[in-house]
C-alpha cells in the first residue's frame, strides 16, 4: 500500500515511542475480565491522545492490528492524527480500500491532497468515497502533479462538497498541473470558495491558456472564436463574492479569460499574476507575440490598474505579472495561514510590479495615488529587458525603454513603507536616500540590485562593472538613521572607499543581515562598532572599491620592473624562510576587499551576535591567509562557508602539512562551539590531525572540505601531492564526532584505488577490531558500526593510478529515514 503520510519531525516521533515504552514499561500488561490490556484503562484519555498525535497516520494503522480492542480505541485516540489526508501514485485506491482507514475517517478530516495522480477517475472515485465515510466537512482540496482531462466529471465531484458536506470547499490548490482548467467553471462549481490556486507545470506550452476548455459545449475546430454563441451560453454567470485569495501563474488571455474572473470578484484581497519563469517560458515557446513595441505588449498582456480597483475595490495585496521568481512565491496561502493583516484592510498595501507590465507614467501614478498606505513595494524589470539587448526587432523610439525612477523616488513621500526591492531599475543615489529619509522610521527591508545576479547567465555577469548606482562620503552624509532596517541586500552597486561603507553602516543600528554581491566594496576593520547587531552576513563576488583600486595601482608603479629574481624570502613579517613564487606575490598584493580585523574587533566586542558568515567568489586578496583565523575567533559563529576563489586558503606553500588548517581547526574548537555547518574551499592540504581535532567540535553536523588539487598534480611521484587527503583522517574523524549527520569531501584523492572504497574498507576493519577488542576484554565497546553509515561518490577521475572524486558520506541516525 502507497499510502503517502503527513511527516512529522524526528524528535517528536522518537519521544513519541520512548513515551509509550515507559508507559508499557512502568504498567503491568495484564488482562482484566474484558480482554482489554489495563494500560490503556489507566491512562487518561488526554494523555493517550497526545502520545498519538506524534505517531505517523501508518503507525496508528499498524498500532490498530495489536489485538481488537486497539483495533476499535486507536480511530478515537489518533483522531488529530488524521485531518489532513495525502493519497499519491497508483495505489491510490488500495489505501482507500484500507478497512482500518475506512474506520478512522470522520467529520474530524478537513484537507485532502492528491499527488501524482495521472488517471482522474482515481481522484473522483476517492472524493466520492470519502464522502460516503462521512468526511463531510472537508473544506480544502490540493492537487499536486496530477492529470485532469475530463472536466465534466471533476466538477461534478467539486459539486459534490456542495450536496453532501456542511462545510463547504474553502481552498482550492491546482500544483504542478498539466493541463488547462477552466476556471470560471470551477469557480462556478464551489460558490463558498475562498482561496484559489493554479500553478501550471513547467512544460505546457503557455498559449494553451488563450482559450477556455470546452466545458458543457461541443468542441470548436475553428476555436480562435472565443466570443461564439455557444461558448458564451456555457460560461456561468453570477458572482464569486467569497474569493479573497487568487493566484493564476498562467499567462490567461487577458480579454477572454482573466477580466472575466475578476469583474466576479468584489471581495478579492489577493491577486498574483503570472511568474517571471512563466512569461519567459511563453516567450520561448509562442511566436506570435510581438515584443516591438511595449505599448502593443500592455493592450495584450495588461489588464489597467484602475480597472482592476475599480472591479475588486477591496485589494489589498498585489503581485503583478512578470514582477516575481515561481521560486519566490510558493503556494503562499493555504488551510490555517495567518491572513488577518490581509483580511483587516480595504487599501492596497503591498505592491510588486514590473515597470514593463504599465509602463513609467501608469507605474508613477499608481504609487502616488497609493503612497500613504504602501507597507512594501517591489519594482522589478522583467523579462522583457533581456529580448531589448538581444532583439534586433526592437523600436529605438520606444520611450519608456530605460526609465529613471529618480524624479518618483525625489517627490513621493512613501512613510509608512517596510519593505523596498528595487530590482534592475535605474535611479542615482540621491533620489534612494530621498526616499529612504521619507520611510525613515519605519523601513525594515532594503534590496537593491542594479545588476546580474547569480540568477542570470554567465554572459550578463560579465557585465558587472558596469556600476550604476554608486555610494560615496558625501551623499551619504545626507542619510537619516534607518532605526527599523534589519534586512540590507545590496547587488551590483560601488562604494567610493571604506568611509562610504563605514557611514553607511552608522546609520543602521538595528541591521541583523548584511548581504553584498557582485559590488565594489571593502569591509573595513572600523566597521565593526556599528555590526553589534548583526547576525548574518553574506559577501558574494566582491572586487576592490574604487579607491583601494587607485591607491594598488600606485603602488605597482612604484614597484621595481626587474624581475629576474623569482622568489622573495619573506611575507608579512614571516620568519619562516617560506619560499614565494612571484605569481604568488602578484596574488597577495592585489586590494583587499575585506579587513580581517572586523571578525576580530567582533569576537573582542561584549554582545557580539554573528551566527552565519557567507563568503563566495573572492580572489586573490591579500587577507585571504589570515581571513579564517580571525573569523575562527567568533564565539557566536553557527555557519561558516568560506567558497574562495584562487590562492588556497589555508598556506602559501603546498608542502605546508596541513598545519594552518590544524591551526583553524584547533582555534575553532576553542573559541566557536556552537558552530553546526563548516564549509572550506580551496584547502592546500587535509590532515589526519586537523579532521580529529574538527571531530571535536561538539555541535558540528555538516562539513565540506573542497581541496585545491589539479589533476596535472595528481601524481605521487611529485611530492606536491603528499599529505594532500588523509583517508585515515576522515576515520578519525567519525570516531571522534558525536554530532556529524554529514561530510562532504570534494576532489579527495587516493592512490591505486578510489577513495570511497578505501573508505569503506577501513570502516569495515575498524568495526571487525572493535569487535575483536570487545570479546577479547568481555565488555561492550561503544563505537560506530559500518552499517551507521552510507558512503557515495561522483565524478571519479583518474590519472595514471591515482583517484580524484567527490565522497559523501552520510551518518544513518536511528530515527532518521
Amino acid at each position: 500500500m502507497n499510502f503517502n503520510v503527513i511527516s512529522r519531525p524526528e524528535g517528536l516521533y522518537s519521544k513519541a515511542l520512548s513515551t509509550l515504552s515507559i508507559y508499557t514499561n512502568k504498567i503491568t500488561l495484564t488482562k482484566n475480565s474484558n480482554n482489554t490490556f489495563s494500560f490503556i484503562n489507566r491512562l487518561d484519555f488526554d494523555i493517550i491522545v497526545v502520545i498519538f498525535s506524534f505517531l505517523r497516520q501508518q503507525d496508528c494503522l499498524t498500532c490498530m492490528t495489536v489485538c481488537k480492542d486497539w483495533y476499535i480505541r486507536v480511530p478515537d485516540y489518533s483522531f488529530n492524527n488524521w485531518k489532513t489526508l495525502q493519497f499519491s501514485g497508483t495505489n491510490a485506491l488500495t489505501a482507500i480500500n484500507d478497512r482500518r482507514l475506512k474506520i478512522c475517517l470522520g467529520n474530524h478530516v478537513n484537507s485532502v491532497e492528491f499527488n501524482l495522480i495521472k488517471k482522474e477517475h482515481q481522484a473522483n472515485f476517492i472524493i466520492q468515497k470519502l464522502l460516503e465515510l462521512g468526511c463531510h466537512k472537508i473544506n480544502s482540496l490540493g492537487f499536486n502533479n496530477c492529470t485532469i482531462v475530463n472536466y465534466n466529471k471533476f466538477l461534478i465531484s467539486l459539486r459534490q462538497f456542495e450536496v453532501s458536506s456542511s462545510a463547504h470547499l474553502t481552498h482550492l490548490i491546482l500544483e504542478n498541473h498539466q493541463s488547462n482548467v477552466p476556471f470560471d467553471h470551477v469557480l462556478h462549481a464551489c460558490p463558498q470558495l475562498t482561496h484559489f490556486t493554479f500553478r501550471p507545470a513547467r512544460n505546457i506550452p503557455m498559449d494553451v491558456y488563450d482559450q477556455e476548455p470546452s466545458i458543457m459545449a461541443k468542441q470548436h475546430s475553428n476555436s480562435n472564436d472565443m466570443n461564439s454563441e455557444e461558448e458564451q451560453q456555457a460560461k456561468p454567470s453570477y458572482t464569486f463574492d467569497k474569493l479573497i485569495y487568487l493566484h493564476i501563474d498562467a499567462v490567461l488571455h487577458i480579454e477572454y479569460r482573466l477580466k472575466p474572473i475578476l469583474k466576479k470578484c468584489p471581495n478579492l484581497k489577493y491577486f498574483i499574476g503570472p511568474s517571471h519563469d512563466s512569461c519567459a517560458y511563453q516567450a520561448n515557446t509562442v511566436s506570435t507575440y510581438s515584443i516591438n513595441s511595449s505599448a502593443a505588449r500592455r493592450t495584450r498582456n495588461t489588464i489597467e490598474f484602475n480597472d482592476l480597483l475599480l472591479w475588486c475595490p477591496k485589494l489589498a495585496y498585489y503581485v503583478g505579472d512578470r514582477s516575481y521568481y515561481r521560486d519566490e512565491y510558493p503556494t503562499l496561502v493555504k488551510k490555517n495561514s495567518n491572513m488577518d493583516k490581509v483580511l483587516g484592510r480595504d487599501n492596497l498595501y503591498h505592491l510588486s510590479i514590473n515597470e514593463q507590465q504599465y509602463g513609467y507614467n501608469q507605474t508613477a501614478q499608481i504609487l502616488y495615488q497609493h503612497k500613504d498606505t504602501l507597507e512594501y513595494l517591489k519594482l522589478h524589470r522583467g523579462f522583457m529587458s533581456s529580448f531589448r539587448e538581444d532583439s534586433h526587432n526592437v523600436d529605438n523610439d520606444d520611450e519608456e525603454a530605460n526609465p529613471d525612477w529618480s524624479y518618483v523616488f525625489d517627490h513621493y513621500q512613501l512613510s509608512r513603507l517596510q519593505t523596498l526591492i528595487c530590482d534592475h531599475i535605474q535611479f542615482n543615489t540621491a533620489s534612494i536616500i530621498n526616499l529612504l529619509n521619507s520611510c525613515s522610521e519605519t523601513i525594515k527591508t532594503l534590496d537593491i540590485s542594479m545588476g546580474p545576479d547569480d540568477r542570470q547567465s554567465q554572459h550578463h555577469r560579465t557585465r558587472l562593472n558596469n556600476y550604476i548606482l554608486s555610494f560615496d562620503y558625501f551623499a551619504l552624509q545626507h542619510m537619516h538613521t534607518l532605526t527599523q532596517l534589519y534586512t540590507l541586500r545590496l547587488t551590483s552597486v560601488l562604494f567610493k572607499d571604506k568611509n562610504s561603507v563605514v557611514i553607511m553602516l552608522k546609520q543602521l543600528p538595528c541591521l541583523e543581515n548584511l548581504t553584498i554581491r557582485a559590488s565594489a566594496f571593502l569591509l573595513p576593520e572600523s566597521a565593526a562598532i556599528f555590526l553589534n547587531n548583526l547576525k548574518h552576513l553574506e559577501l558574494w563576488a566582491l572586487s576592490p572599491s574604487q579607491s583601494e583600486a587607485q591607491r594598488q595601482r600606485q603602488r605597482q608603479r612604484q614597484r621595481p620592473h626587474n624581475r629576474n629574481n623569482s622568489t622573495i624570502n619573506t611575507r608579512n613579517g614571516n620568519d619562516n624562510n617560506e619560499t614565494i613564487t612571484d605569481n604568488e606575490y602578484e596574488d597577495y598584493e592585489k586590494p583587499g576587499v575585506i579587513e580581517p580585523g572586523v571578525f576580530q574587533s567582533l569576537a573582542f566586542m561584549d554582545g557580539s551576535k554573528l551566527e552565519t558568515i557567507q563568503i563566495s567568489g573572492i580572489t586573490n586578496v591579500p587577507s585571504m591567509h589570515s581571513l579564517p583565523f580571525a573569523i575562527a575567533s567568533l564565539s557566536t559563529l553557527k555557519y561558516l562557508e568560506l567558497k574562495l576563489n584562487g590562492s588556497p586558503l589555508f598556506g602559501v606553500s603546498r608542502d605546508d602539512g596541513g598545519i594552518a588548517l590544524l591551526d583553524f581547526a584547533i582555534m575553532l574548537r576553542e573559541n566557536s562551539k556552537c558552530i553546526e555547518h563548516l564549509t572550506l574551499n580551496q584547502v592546500r592540504c587535509v590532515s589526519y590531525h586537523a579532521l580529529e581535532v574538527l571531530g571535536g567540535l561538539p555541535k558540528l553536523k555538516i562539513l565540506n572540505i573542497r581541496l585545491a588539487i589539479r589533476p596535472k598534480f595528481a601524481d605521487r611521484n611529485n611530492n606536491n601531492t603528499k599529505g594532500f587527503f588523509s583517508l585515515h583522517g576522515v576515520l578519525q574523524l567519525l570516531i571522534t564526532s558525536k554530532s556529524l549527520e554529514k561530510a562532504v569531501f570534494f576532489s579527495a584523492l587516493a592512490i591505486n584505488d578510489s577513495p570511497k572504497d578505501i573508505l569503506q574498507q577501513l570502516l569495515l576493519e575498524t568495526e571487525q577490531e572493535n569487535q575483536m577488542s570487545s570479546n577479547y576484554f568481555s565488555c561492550r565497546v561503544n563505537t560506530m558500526k559500518t552499517a551507521d553509515y552510507i558512503v557515495t561518490s561522483k565524478g571519479t577521475l583518474k590519472f595514471k593510478d591515482t583517484f580524484i572524486e567527490d565522497v559523501t558520506i552520510t551518518h544513518c541516525r536511528r530515527g532518521i529515514i
